[in-house]
């Protein structure tokens, strides 16, 4: 049986880094922008919709907690369904970051969750 790791490649870049357990949620999701998978997400603390992570954002969502497991289209504000990944290994190659955040901040946020940013295991 082939890991699962491989079952996750919609495009080039694989989403899963190996085959540490995954887990992957709905969420109410909101953006003005199209956002690939594997988009740095937080939630918002008062309102508990979740939106790209960016630096200062000041209401939650500037740390991340997850990231899309598919692709988001602009919602105009509008609240939608998204699929977020809360807990795996997530390619680090793969991974879009809103304004200001980068690889290493998000692993700084990520220490002591189930989600863990690394390079895609070679077999």
């Amino acid at each position: 049986m082939p890991p699962l790791s491989e079952y996750f490649t919609h495009d080039i870049v694989p989403a899963l880094a190996d085959d540490y357990p995954f887990q992957i949620e709905s969420e109410d999701f909101q953006t003005l922008n199209d956002l690939p998978r594997l988009a740095a997400v937080g939630r918002v603390d008062l309102t508990g919709v979740w939106t790209l992570s960016v630096f200062g954002a000041n209401n939650g969502s500037e740390i991340v907690r997850g990231f899309l497991a598919e692709p988001v289209e602009a919602t105009g504000g509008t609240p939608t369904r998204a699929l977020i990944y809360k807990a795996g290994s997530i390619n680090q190659d793969g991974v879009t970051f809103g304004a200001g955040l980068d690889l290493e901040t998000a692993k700084v946020q990520l220490e002591g969750t189930p989600l863990f940013l690394k390079p895609v295991t070679q077999r």
